[in-house]
């Protein structure tokens, strides 16, 4: 008898290891968010990849109401869709656009566990933090209004994920009152406070570690975006500006 949770991860791996799209996800199957994870963890089991680390989405009250939904999300990051400052990639198929964000990378593991993590724990685990740009879209082809749901079976809406160099002295600053500007082709396309990350980029990984899948050591967390999101083209450059604390930069082939 077919299974239709088993084929629909089917068909979404392949389209994230063909780099198409595939059919949108019938409702029935995302009919709260553990549908919608469960999901999501049929797909990586389909892929079959190794994972770098996780994004989070909607993380402030302008992308839950957009994407019908209370709280944030998270999604896994292939390796293979993490790419170094300032590389120059194809447009990536299902591609909406790029977002500034800060990531994390963890020196120590967050493991699941019953008691929230304290902001000392958080701190001790990570090695540094970056600047970031994610792109974002989805593998599905469009029908009807995105939402949360939709996004988490499909990877959280993660397609690409750039790192910037470390940021120095960063656990000396108050990584919420960090400014990044998102520019696409020298033109400012979106600015913000890290602030409107769910109260800052820590805050946001607090959420992760005690509510996500748990973080392993050397995992890449991207924290959700400061900018909104910027629509990019074949050809286009991307550069998430944030100032004294650094740049990183992507490119699209025309």
């Amino acid at each position: 008898m077919a299974d239709p949770l088993q084929e629909t991860a089917d068909a979404l791996a392949r389209a994230m290891r063909d780099g198409t799209s595939t059919m949108p996800i019938p409702e029935a199957l995302l009919a709260d968010p553990s549908a919608a994870y469960a999901l999501q963890e049929r797909v990586r089991a389909a892929l079959g990849e190794p994972m770098a680390g996780w994004k989070i989405g909607a993380t402030n009250a302008k992308a839950q109401t957009a994407l019908a939904t209370d709280r944030p999300f998270f999604g896994p990051i292939p390796t293979r869709r993490v790419h170094p400052d300032g590389a120059t990639i194809d447009l990536p198929e299902g591609c909406a656009g790029a977002e500034i964000e800060l990531a994390f990378r963890l020196a120590q593991p967050l493991p699941r566990r019953d008691a929230p993590y304290s902001e000392g724990e958080l701190i001790e685990a990570i090695e540094n933090m970056h600047p970031a740009i994610e792109l974002i879209g989805l593998r599905q082809e469009k029908a009807g209004p995105l939402t949360a749901l939709r996004a988490i079976a499909d990877f959280g809406a993660h397609v690409a994920f750039v790192a910037g160099p470390a940021i120095d002295g960063w656990n000396e600053l108050d990584p919420g009152e960090i400014t990044a500007r998102c520019m696409v082709d020298g033109r400012v396309a979106g600015e913000g406070r890290a602030s409107g990350v769910l109260g800052g980029p820590l805050v946001a990984l607090a959420w992760l570690a005690d509510h996500g899948p748990g973080l392993d050591a050397g995992a890449w967390i991207s924290t959700g975006t400061i900018t909104g999101l910027a629509a990019v083209a074949p050809g286009a450059e991307v550069v998430g500006d944030f100032g004294a604390q650094g740049q990183v930069r992507l490119s699209f082939r025309p």
